[in-house]
């Protein structure tokens, strides 16, 4: 009976908030593809999110089914290194209506289906880079706010513990990948190490890390499951084992965050 009074409710044009009030589940998006900052046509590009898969050739456009989950890009041409993106889910601001149109069941509508969510309108790739792409805070005319971040340079997998080229951070790594995304690891001279996790600012805080605790050489060694070490880093002879204790301290302090 409860089922069946659901139902009477939600057929009534009295409590239209039960089916979805924003724009539909799907949503069409313009793609672009630049190579230092000149627009560079003719890349391939796989769209995926936990709707779907989507193709389209830049610059184009292309109709994806809105999600919850952050959607991937990869845009590839001949003789050209691939460009990377992850482009951001938001809920969108009519879904909040919901709550007061709709009650629960509006909400649970648009959640379920994806129609509570947007991309952005404009997916800028850049050839060779790694971007984070999502809708600006504010209105700007942009379309998009981009955060360009360095590709994978080939030096390992992010699960190979043991490429780690100092050994005393490797522990550091194994810990590191077990947490939470975004997150970022960092090396520095004599095996020190930083990582900061679940944060979308955690490279920034990462360095931050590394050197308020007045370690040297702080480089990026992975973010996410991204490795952007570099083979020919130099490495320096790792410390004795009392600066290994200051590394585990700082570890353990950033998963704490």
């Amino acid at each position: 009976m409860r089922v069946i009074a659901i139902a009477l409710v939600c057929a009534s044009s009295l409590f239209g908030g039960c089916a979805s009030i924003v724009s539909g589940t799907n949503q069409v998006v313009s793609v672009e593809t630049r190579d230092h900052d000149q627009p560079h046509a003719g890349a391939k590009c796989k769209l995926t999110n936990s709707k779907g898969t989507y193709y389209v050739t830049t610059p184009g456009t292309i109709t994806i089914n809105r999600a919850y989950g952050d959607m991937s890009v990869r845009c590839d041409k001949d003789g050209q290194e691939p460009g990377l993106a992850t482009v951001k889910s938001t809920t969108k601001a009519a879904a909040f209506g919901n709550i007061l149109i709709g009650g629960a069941i509006g909400v649970a509508v648009d959640t379920a289906s994806g129609a509570a969510y947007d991309y952005p309108d404009l997916i800028m790739v850049r050839m060779g880079m790694n971007s984070i792409v999502s809708i600006p805070a504010t209105a700007n005319g942009l379309g998009h706010v981009e955060t360009s971040l360095p590709a994978a340079t080939g030096y390992a997998d992010a699960a190979n513990i043991d490429a780690v080229p100092y050994l005393r951070a490797r522990k550091g790594y194994a810990t590191y990948r077990d947490r939470k995304a975004p997150k970022a690891f960092v090396l520095a001279d004599g095996g020190h190490y930083a990582f900061w996790g679940n944060s979308p600012n955690a490279i920034e805080k990462a360095m931050a890390r590394c050197r308020e605790m007045r370690f040297t050489n702080c480089r990026l060694y992975a973010y996410d499951d991204v490795v952007v070490w570099e083979r020919s880093f130099a490495l320096t002879p790792e410390d004795p084992p009392e600066g290994e204790s200051r590394s585990r301290v700082l570890s353990r302090s950033d998963t704490q965050q």
